[in-house]
């Protein structure tokens, strides 16, 4: 499902993009919600409220947007030294660790040697790990769990299951990451972490974000 419009001079790719498209850039994405959009009126009157809302969203990203479904844990379908800059936001806490390992070597295979740029995005452990420490409230350790989305206080209704075999992210998370440690994994799959975000994406955040790491890197 794509979005023709004008062919930007550089290939720039938006990785596990949901309803948040990047304008001039590819937005990847594999959400049940997007795969379905074809079928939306029949499904329409059958659909809650909420689900509507999310039909909609997407229903106007994809009509201003390029997008392609790609199962953004398999490999990118591009060519080798293709892409000039990748921006992933709040995509990697949502698959393991070795299979975040796994997604950013992919990355460094598909962007231009020495220039590719990439643009990271997740959600700090540090960050609630302090406000926890810090906290006097009696439920602070049950208001910790719950921030991480690394389980669920009763077991996922079997929609929720469904709808992450089928390959919907922007659910539960798999694994967290702290500045520290998400720059390891970047430095060990072969980038070299910049000081600055002068990268095409850098408009995604127009302020930093509390509460959230951001990291932008350059292909060794």
């Amino acid at each position: 499902m794509t979005n023709v419009g004008v062919t930007p001079s550089q290939l720039n790719i938006n990785v596990g993009s949901g309803r948040y498209p990047m304008k001039g850039f590819v937005n990847l994405d594999n959400s049940v919600f997007l795969r379905a959009l074809p079928i939306y009126p029949v499904l329409k009157p059958f659909l809650s409220t909420g689900h509507r809302g999310i039909f909609e969203e997407y229903r106007m990203a994809v009509a201003d947007n390029t997008y392609r479904v790609h199962n953004c844990i398999k490999t990118l379908p591009y060519a080798n030294g293709s892409i000039d800059h990748i921006l992933c936001s709040h995509f990697l806490e949502h698959v393991f660790r070795d299979q975040a390992q796994s997604i950013l070597r992919d990355f460094r295979r598909a962007l231009k040697p020495d220039t590719g740029t990439m643009h990271l995005i997740v959600p700090d452990i540090r960050e609630r790990a302090a406000r926890y420490l810090h906290s006097q409230d009696p439920r602070a350790a049950d208001e910790f769990i719950d921030s991480t989305i690394l389980t669920s206080p009763r077991r996922p209704s079997l929609r929720y299951r469904l709808m992450e075999i089928t390959g919907s992210f922007g659910l539960q998370h798999r694994w967290m990451y702290d500045r520290g440690s998400l720059s390891k994994l970047v430095e060990e799959a072969g980038f070299t972490i910049l000081d600055r975000n002068d990268t095409p994406s850098r408009s995604w955040r127009r302020e930093p974000q509390s509460g959230e790491v951001e990291l932008v890197a350059r292909v060794n």
